[in-house]
């Protein structure tokens, strides 16, 4: 994610049943471990975000404008099986990455 970190937000264990054991968390452990990922690098099983423009309104903003962006990261305690949020973050972001990201790039792939 490009831009600044509003709030961050972070969930240490299963709110089911109090595990701290993660299915791509701990996968990603083992994985970096053997040295197939960098050691800051991070897995999740699933990631929901959405942006606080109405889409219909993007062509308003000025290019170059910062959107806020709020994103939410899952993964599945390997205990009980319930999917959670584990991780929680609100962003501002460049318009046009949320442009691409919700629109995809314009025709031709955007070359002029």
């Amino acid at each position: 994610m490009v831009g600044k970190v509003l709030a961050k937000y972070e969930f240490g264990m299963c709110p089911g049943c109090g595990s701290t054991k993660r299915l791509a968390g701990d996968a990603a452990e083992r994985a970096k471990k053997k040295g197939l990922f960098d050691k800051d690098a991070s897995v999740v099983l699933a990631e929901l975000k959405t942006s606080m423009i109405d889409i219909r309104r993007a062509s308003l903003a000025l290019a170059g404008s910062m959107v806020v962006q709020v994103r939410c990261a899952y993964d599945m305690c390997t205990d009980c099986g319930m999917l959670y949020g584990y991780l929680a973050d609100e962003s501002e972001v460049p318009i046009e990455q949320v442009i691409m990201t919700q629109l995809g790039p314009p025709p031709g792939g955007g070359k002029g």
